[in-house]
Formats: C-alpha cells, structure tokens, sequence
C-alpha cells in the first residue's frame, strides 16, 4: 500500500462505521509517525501531516497560556479536537488539543496562529446530518501575563460544498485538503474526507486570505453517472470561498477511458486524489467509493484540469488480491487519454517511475545494495503492483557467489566490492488464492553488470546506505497482451506487445540500448515453442498461433531480452492467459 496514501486507510476504517453516536462523542486518534488520522464517527475522516517535533521538552520561548473554545452547532460548548499551528513558524508549535465540556488548554509561544476542528451533527434519531470544518485562518496570542482565547464556532462553518456537472452524477466522495504555510515557508497539511454521497453534505467556513503565511484550499468531489463518472478538484488561494458550488465546465476536463482487468469478477477499489505541488509537500490523499467498483469493467472518467490536472491514482482488485498504485500523472484538458489497470500477463519486474521522491528499487550505495522487485508489474510501466497473497523467494548472487536467499521479494546485502555481476532469481507463487487464475506463479533470472559508476539518483532520491545512489541497469520489462478484461483470448491468432527498457525515475537510468528480445510459449508446460518478434531497441510485438488441440488451457509464456551491455532477463509466466473457443 502506498505509504503516503493516508486516505486509504480512512476510507477502509469508514467502510465499517461504528454505530451512530450522540454529536458528542470524541473523535478517535491515531499517531503514526509525522501523520495523525483523525476518524468521526460515520463516514469522514481527518487527516494531518505535521512536521516531527523536537524529542526533547525544554521550550525555546516563553510560553503563555491558550484557551481553545469550542461551541457547537446550536451554541453550546462542544467537545472536538482542534489543531493548532503556529503560522510565524511551524516548528514553533503544532499540536492537536483536546476540547471538553467547550475548553481547552495549552502552553504555547506567543505570535500568530491558525486553528481549526472538525463536528459532526446529528438528529434526534442520532443520524448524521451533516459534517463541519471550522476554519479560523489568523489569529494572535499575545506574550503573557495577557490572557488568550481563540473561539473555533461550528456555526462559522456555513459554506455548503457540491459541484454541478455537465451530465448526471452521483457524489460518492469528496475531500477537503488544505495547505497552511507559515511565514518562513514551512507548513502543515490537513485533509477532510468525506466517503460516500452528498448526505450528511459537508460545510466549512469561509477565510480570507491568510494575513501571516499562505493558505491553500483544493476542494475535490467525486460523482458517478451510467459507465462514467466525474472526479474534479477546485483550488483557492484567496482565503475559502463563501460559495463552495462549484460549476464543471467541459472545457476544463480531460477524458481518460479507465479499464480495470481482473481473473474473476467482483466488486474491488478505485481512489482518485487530487494533488498539486503545494499539496504533494504533505503527501498524497486519495479516496474512493464505498460502495466499490464491479470489475471486470471499462468505463469513461472526466479528471479535472482546474488544480492544474495533477491525479494520483489507485486500483485495487476484488479483496484486494492485488493493488496497483500510479504515479502523478498530469492530464491536459479536452485530451484524451486510456490507462489499464491489472492488464497483464501480470510479473515482478521494475518500473519507470515518476515519483518527485522515490525510494530506489535497484541501486547500490557504495559497497551496500538495495534490490527489490516490483511484486506485480502490469501493462503500465509507471504502476507498481503489490499481491496480497503471494509466496516470494529471492536468490541473490555475487560475482557467482550466494548473498542473499530469503522469502521476499527483494533484500539489502553488504557486497564485497562496488564492481561485479549481480544476479538475481525470484520465485513467486500465488496458485493459493482462489481469484487468481493467470500469473500462477513466475521465475525470473535477471543478470545487471554492476560498475560502481552506474547512473546516480536524481536529487530528491533515496536508497539503502549511506553513500551516494547509483541507479543499476536492471531491465524494465512491461507486457500487453491481447485478451478480454479476464485474461482471455477466442482467437486463434495470438498477440503480444512487449516493452524492455530499464529501471528509471524520472527518466534518469541507464538508456542503453536493447539488443534482442524472444517470446516463446507453452501450452503444456513442456514443450516450447518460439514466437516471431519483431520490432527493435525495446518495442516489440510478438505473434503465435492457439492451437485448436489446446482450447481451453492456460498456455504460458517465457521472455528473454538483453541490452548491448550484458544486462539480461528470463521470465517465465505459468498460466499467462486463458485460450478459449
């Protein structure tokens, strides 16, 4: 799962909603790291990402008491959690506060400062009718002994949210992020989901531009329609506006036909999450429906353009026996574009990825190698694809000598020189889980000729060790091939588009050229027989023939491809299709 994808979670803690409460009752906390998940009860989520605080305690200015006050919808105290941030300089204070009985207290340096808390209300029958961000953008706490007290009033919280579009949509979600900056640049980042349809609708208050630091407001909504839906993010950095209708307009769209592969249908996962290079300093949200997504299925998606058309995207397969997360994809409007998801045959492998921060699948570090295999690459080189109930084993080997030899799909080793031949061989099976029935189980042998210079990370990369990262020329290998959304084909003629190119990010990785690729296939496990490859220097089609004595077997498939420097792979694919009449 995407480590940055916070919303996930949320999303999956809200499709088991607790019970109705009393508007009362506390939201629930939970601290990971530099992240904290706020959950109210019902469907909506509140998500924060706020820098590390110091370990020790010893305060850097004086402190002066703060009175938080907290009053409800009907203007009565209220219990609520605010977050507080000091906007002259983040690393002054953060803190999520406690509100009961409408109070709450804390120590904090003097200096400006933005506030905000999340209610939710109900009826006399304890159904949610609606959920409320109370904003209060800029205020001063002045050094003691004055006495300080900020309001954070439920009834502030008056701006409805919504869309209008250009054809009939259904909301199934919507997301409230918001990036607070201080003066000095840093900030925090702050996201409110709301998972599901338009009731209890979802309101904040409206804000004037921030007066210390900058506020960035996205408001994202997500609606379905008959095979379409709408997923569309409105930004603001002018304060909040009071009128949170906003209009769709078609020329502001870009049209993406989305196919979701899968062995056998169900019901699986599709979240969208805005972002934009302000948002993405605080990591990626993404939400999805509820009520889930019938695969197999190929439908029409209209993306928003008006936060400059960034989306990050994420399919996962019914229960979740696969998950496939995309990089930052920025889509231009009155474009069109066609993205798969889940299309295979499906195979560990790297990737060519675009993440502006990414973590090195391949590298070495000086004398210390990183390697870890993508669990599941599908058609889309920049995907990476993660199965929940694989079986892994991985061999590693140096300069002919075993390193490594681990049930995983990758491993850091201590090597013994920063030159030499690296050889790697994965062994995955994942023939136990009933909604797998191609892609049963891989071997791959893959050969990187190792020099100690190779291409270095790009700035913002990271890996395993200390020293510089130096990108490895592992091969890259993606397939697309020609079947149904269930990975099955009814024609005797056989296809096969094969891309071989090199692990990357950011297009920075060894651009040596490809210098052979072959496909061969098997419909009895035995026998192997050659496919006719053509193409060159990475782009390739294969072609066979299904033979009409193996109707309704799972032939499969083995590919071989090498670049001109000796770096090389095998891979073999039981049962990569189904042949059918």
């Amino acid at each position: 799962m995407r480590a940055s994808t916070a919303v996930i979670a949320a999303v999956v803690l809200a499709a088991c909603p607790t019970p109705p409460a009393h508007a009362a009752a506390a939201p629930k906390t939970l601290i990971t790291g530099d992240r904290v998940v706020v959950t109210t009860p019902g469907s909506t989520s509140l998500r924060l990402v706020v820098p590390p605080k110091p370990a020790a305690a010893t305060p850097h200015f004086p402190l002066t008491t703060l009175q938080i006050n907290a009053v409800d919808i009907g203007g009565h105290p209220a219990d609520s959690l605010a977050y507080l941030v000091n906007t002259d300089d983040v690393t002054r204070e953060q803190a999520l506060v406690p509100v009961a009985g409408g109070i709450g207290r804390i120590a904090v340096p003097a200096g400006h400062y933005f506030v905000l808390a999340t209610f939710t209300d109900y009826d006399a029958d304890d159904n949610q009718v609606a959920n409320r961000m109370a904003v209060v953008n800029d205020f001063t706490v002045a050094p003691a002994p004055a006495v300080n007290a900020v309001t954070i009033d439920e009834r502030t919280a008056t701006a409805r949210t919504g869309v209008t579009t250009p054809k009939p949509a259904t909301q199934d979600g919507s997301m409230l992020q918001l990036a607070r900056l201080d003066a000095a640049g840093g900030g925090v980042g702050v996201s409110l989901a709301n998972l599901g349809g338009p009731n209890p609708p979802l309101y904040i208050s409206p804000t004037p531009a921030a007066a210390v630091g900058k506020l960035h407001y996205v408001y994202q909504w997500d609606g379905t329609g008959d095979d379409y839906r709408y997923d569309v993010a409105f930004p603001s950095d002018k304060g909040i506006p009071a009128d949170e209708v906003f209009a769709v307009k078609a020329g502001q769209l870009a049209t993406v036909t989305q196919r979701f592969d899968v062995d056998k249908p169900g019901t699986g996962s599709f979240l969208n999450g805005a972002t934009d290079p302000l948002l993405s300093r605080f990591g990626v949200d993404e939400i999805g429906s509820l009520d889930g997504v019938p695969m197999p299925r190929q439908f029409t998606e209209y993306l928003g353009t008006a936060d400059g058309g960034q989306w990050v995207q994420t399919m996962a397969t019914p229960d979740i026996a696969a998950e496939f997360d995309g990089d930052v994809v920025t889509y231009q409007a009155r474009r069109d574009y066609q993205v798969s998801w889940g299309h295979g045959p499906l195979a560990p492998g790297f990737g060519n990825s675009r993440d502006p921060s990414p973590y090195c699948a391949a590298c070495t570090s000086g004398s210390t190698l990183g390697l870890r295999f993508n669990e599941l690459n599908d058609s889309v080189a920049t995907h990476t694809g993660l199965a929940s109930s694989a079986s892994d084993h991985i061999q590693l080997f140096w300069n002919g000598k075993k390193v490594v030899d681990d049930e995983d799909t990758g491993a850091e080793a201590a090597l013994p020189t920063t030159q030499g031949v690296l050889r790697a061989v994965l062994d995955t099976d994942r023939g136990g889980d009933p909604s797998v029935v191609h892609a049963t189980t891989t071997h791959t042998e893959m050969t990187v000729k190792v020099t100690g210079s190779d291409t270095p990370m790009p700035p913002g990369g990271r890996c395993a060790g200390d020293a510089p990262c130096r990108i490895l020329p592992a091969l890259a290998v993606h397939y697309d091939l020609d079947t149904d959304l269930t990975g099955t084909n009814r024609s005797v003629l056989q296809a096969m588009s094969l891309t071989v190119g090199h692990l990357s990010y950011n297009g920075v990785g060894s651009h040596a050229r490809i210098a052979s690729a072959a496909v061969s296939v098997s419909f009895d496990g035995k026998a192997w027989l050659p496919a006719k490859v053509v193409g060159s220097n990475g782009k390739y089609v294969a072609r066979w023939q299904n033979p009409g004595s193996a109707k309704g077997t799972k032939p499969s498939l083995r590919v071989t491809a090498a670049d001109v420097n000796g770096n090389e792979i095998t891979q073999t694919i039981a049962d990569a299709y189904t042949w059918s009449a």
